[in-house]
C-alpha cells in the first residue's frame, strides 16, 4: 500500500532536520534521502537550510583570502 503524500512529505522533513542541524550538506542529504536529483530535495526543503548562503560567502571569502596570500608569498619567493 503507497504511503500518503503528507506522511512521505513529514518523513523526509523529519529525516532532513537532524542533517541540517549538523551541517550536513545539501548533496549529502539528498544522497540520504533517495533523490536522484539535488532539486528534488532543495526545491522543497531548501528553506530548512537557513544561512547556506551566508555560510557559503564565508567559507569562499577565507579560501580567496588563502589563495591571495599564498600568491603573494609566492611573489615575494620569487624575487628574493
Amino acid at each position: 500500500m503507497r504511503q500518503p503524500r503528507l506522511n512521505a512529505t513529514l518523513n523526509a522533513v523529519l529525516g532532513l532536520q537532524p542533517g541540517v542541524a549538523a551541517g550536513i550538506n545539501a548533496k549529502a542529504l539528498s544522497t540520504y534521502m533517495g533523490h536522484s536529483s539535488i532539486a528534488i530535495t532543495f526545491d522543497p526543503y531548501g528553506h530548512l537550510m537557513p544561512g547556506y548562503m551566508d555560510e557559503a560567502a564565508g567559507m569562499l571569502d577565507a579560501y580567496l583570502a588563502r589563495a591571495d596570500t599564498a600568491a603573494r608569498v609566492g611573489q615575494l619567493d620569487a624575487t628574493a
